[in-house]
């Protein structure tokens, strides 16, 4: 799976507080892949704050991302921890998401994106993250399962025509 680049704000949390050094520290590392290097500064920040502060989950969320970047699928279950506490903060969604598609879980990840743009209708990262993915257009036999071997072959079919149209065009 190619590298999709992520631009998250290091300003401010969703109750206006500064974050932690070590947070814009992990970030800085996500930047430049050091996975396991921003896994550790976002555990340190999460540490530093406790569990009752409005930034923990986004520390965890952060962590988890960074862990499943740097190969630990463990790390997608500090995210599933992290979303399930979490109410007001899409940054949450947009790293649960973000570590759900680079393990290929692309329904997972359709569903952050869904609940952190309820929280946020205007997340850009969410948004981009949307973009991104693309849309999936539906089986071509609807009561099939869409990988059902008729819909992949006709599936793949269906999209070289549309390739050649839209070439050709």
């Amino acid at each position: 799976m190619p590298h999709v680049e992520a631009t998250f704000p290091v300003e401010t949390d969703p109750g206006g507080s500064a974050h932690r050094p070590e947070y814009v520290e992990g970030l800085h590392a996500l930047e430049e892949w050091r996975w396991r290097r921003a896994a550790r500064r976002f555990e340190t920040a999460a540490r530093a704050v406790g569990s009752a502060d409005a930034r923990f989950n986004r520390y965890l969320a952060a962590q988890g991302y960074a862990l499943v970047r740097g190969g630990e699928v463990a790390g997608i279950n500090l995210c599933r921890r992290a979303l399930a506490a979490e109410r007001r903060d899409a940054e949450v969604f947009e790293f649960a998401a973000r570590a759900y598609l680079h393990l290929g879980q692309r329904a997972h990840a359709w569903e952050c994106i869904e609940k952190g743009l309820r929280r946020d209708p205007l997340h850009i990262g969410l948004k981009r993250l949307l973009v991104e993915m693309g849309v999936r257009r539906p089986p071509v036999v609807p009561f099939l399962s869409r990988n059902h071997p008729i819909n992949v072959v006709l599936g793949k079919w269906r999209s070289r025509r549309h390739s050649a149209g839209v070439a050709g065009a």
